[in-house]
């Protein structure tokens, strides 16, 4: 066998592994979802809590991974978060141990996380790591698998669903500024919200 076709063998071979694995994650997604929200405790009575939600869209890079990974420890350390935060992670070595980042995630978890809190008095901390693009939506793509992404508008449905009052939004993205715009068409009060958008080069 020649060393080209020797290359495309091997690349088939890495192919269907990758099929087959990315197969067997998805099939364990909902259980994993489950799971995670099933582990959101109770606020704390007679205090204003912290609630957690950190997504990392685009799992073909792994630094969206490392910077919601580490959102979660320090908010753990800093903030006592632990119990009270969800992460949704898109990454190459993970979706067949961590729930994945899809707009349906992202709004059961948005969902999980108001039913826990006080929704006048707590506050809502949601980070999102990803690419953006100019019609203002975040990338959520698995290797092998793209997904819907997720839009400026979909997320202020989402978040404006969960019923939190009080809300800090950080998108790390390009053209996150979209996301700022559709957060002010919310019906509640402005003062409410408070929406940081950076990119990084």
């Amino acid at each position: 066998m020649c060393s080209s076709d020797l290359l495309k063998k091997q690349q088939d071979e890495e192919t269907q592994r990758m099929r087959s694995n990315l197969e067997a994650a998805l099939y364990a997604q909902p259980a994993l979802l489950d799971d995670a929200l099933a582990k959101l405790q109770p606020r704390t009575p007679d205090k204003i809590n912290l609630y957690l939600l950190s997504v990392a869209g685009d799992g073909t890079q792994e630094v969206f991974r490392r910077e919601t990974e580490f959102v979660q420890r320090s908010f753990a350390e800093r903030f006592a978060t632990a119990g009270h935060s969800v992460a949704l992670i898109n990454a190459k070595n993970s979706a067949d141990q961590l729930p994945i980042a899809t707009v349906t995630s992202v709004r059961r978890a948005l969902a999980a996380i108001g039913a826990r809190m006080d929704k006048t008095q707590d506050i809502l901390f949601v980070y999102l790591s990803s690419h953006g693009s100019k019609e203002h939506e975040l990338s959520l793509d698995l290797p092998g698998a793209p997904l819907p992404g997720l839009s400026a508008a979909a997320l202020h449905e989402a978040l404006e669903a969960s019923g939190v009052r009080w809300k800090v939004l950080v998108v790390s993205a390009c053209y996150s500024g979209g996301f700022i715009d559709a957060d002010r068409k919310s019906t509640r009060l402005n003062s409410s919200h408070l929406v940081i958008s950076y990119a990084v080069f």
